[in-house]
């Protein structure tokens, strides 16, 4: 039986995409649930995370 491995860039852009996904859902809720202080406050932390992400993608 032989082993094949998946690529680390094509594990990278999915662990990205899945914690992207999580983020928004998270977002939904929060501007669902919470304040709109919270919500904006969520969004920019949110972004922060997600240029963090983009710029990890791009370095590597």
């Amino acid at each position: 039986m032989r082993i094949e491995y998946v690529p680390a860039d094509a594990a990278a852009r999915a662990i990205a995409v899945a914690a992207f996904g999580n983020l928004l859902a998270k977002a939904v809720v929060a501007a669902s649930m919470g304040s709109i202080a919270y919500a904006v406050r969520f969004a920019i932390a949110g972004g922060v995370a997600t240029l963090a992400g983009i710029a990890g993608l791009v370095l590597t």
